[in-house]
Formats: structure tokens, sequence, C-alpha cells
């Protein structure tokens, strides 16, 4: 990546470290072996997996995009990565994995956003929590939704009540969380 911030700078591995079978993975040309981009962009996870493909066109998988909040610039290293992974990708991903809805696992998709735009995303595999057919994943979120209006609520009755740094202080962490469930 064109940063000289090493935090940014993603981090290659190859599947070698077969220690009970070294010599079959010498015979395993280069060009069939699997590639793991791990970004350091921070306290967050990203990344992006590439595999041979049937055809000569390789298969892109990128797991997580994200940082934890309170991350220094952080749209300008999502930007960053997230170039990067257009520019290796070709910009065409063949799976997007959201592991979990928290936000140093997805916040580039928003804080980026127009740059996934610009990127063809093929299939797009969720958490289980996201299944509007699962039961507890229906459970979970009618729970977050009271949570949610409970907070609203509170945030209300301190204006009312006369309490405005109250009120604005809550206002603030209410934000936070909803910026959390995107």
């Amino acid at each position: 990546m064109p940063s000289k911030d090493r935090t940014l700078a993603p981090k290659e591995t190859r599947g070698t470290r077969n220690r009970r079978a070294p010599a079959r993975n010498a015979d395993v040309p280069k060009t069939s072996r699997a590639k793991i981009r791990m970004y350091r962009q921070g306290l967050g996870d990203c990344f992006l997996l590439t595999f041979p493909g049937n055809t000569e066109t390789p298969f892109h998988m990128l797991i997580d995009c994200g940082v934890v909040l309170g991350t220094p610039n952080p749209a300008d290293r999502m930007r960053a990565v997230v170039t990067d992974v257009a520019t290796v990708t070709g910009s065409h991903l063949d799976l997007l994995v959201a592991t979990h809805k928290h936000w140093d696992h997805l916040s580039g998709l928003v804080q980026v956003q127009s740059l996934f735009d610009a990127i063809q995303i093929d299939r797009t595999w969720l958490a289980w929590t996201e299944d509007p057919a699962d039961p507890l994943a229906k459970k979970l979120k009618s729970a977050r939704s009271r949570a949610e209006e409970a907070l609203r609520m509170a945030v209300t009755r301190l204006g009312i009540a006369g309490d405005p740094q109250a009120a604005s202080v809550v206002s603030r962490k209410f934000s936070t969380l909803v910026r959390l469930s995107f």
C-alpha cells in the first residue's frame, strides 16, 4: 500500500507451515497456494483470502473490515485498506463474510461505503443472528429493540426533567449504540 504507516501495510502469509510434511508443500506450485492477507489497520479485523480458481481468475473472499471505536483517523485507515483490497482483487470480491455485527468488524462498510460501492460483490454471508427465520435471532433482535427504545425514553425524560447535560451524555452513548447496529 502506498502509505509509510506500517500499521496499514497488509501482512501476507501462505499455507507453507505443515511441519509433518514439509516436502509436500515444496511440491505445490506457488500459483496453486492460497494467500491470506491480514490488514493491520489498528484494532479491528479485516482478512482478504485469495484462492486459486478453476479459471485463471482467483477467488477472493473478504472477511470483515473494520476498526474499533476510538481509532485515530479511522476513515483514512479504512480507505487505505479498501483501496488495497480493490487493487488486489480488481474491484471484484466473490464473497464478503460479515462474522458478526460489531463495529470493529464492519465499520469500514460504513466509513468508506463509496469505495465498497465501486467493488462488485457476488455473494455475502452474514451471521446466524441476521437470519430472520431463526427464533433466537428474532428474540435477540426484539430485546435489542426494547433496550434502544428504553434509551430513547431516558434521553427524553432527562431533557424534560431539566438535565440537558445528562441527556446529552446518554444521547451520545445512544448514538454510538445505533451506529454499531448499522
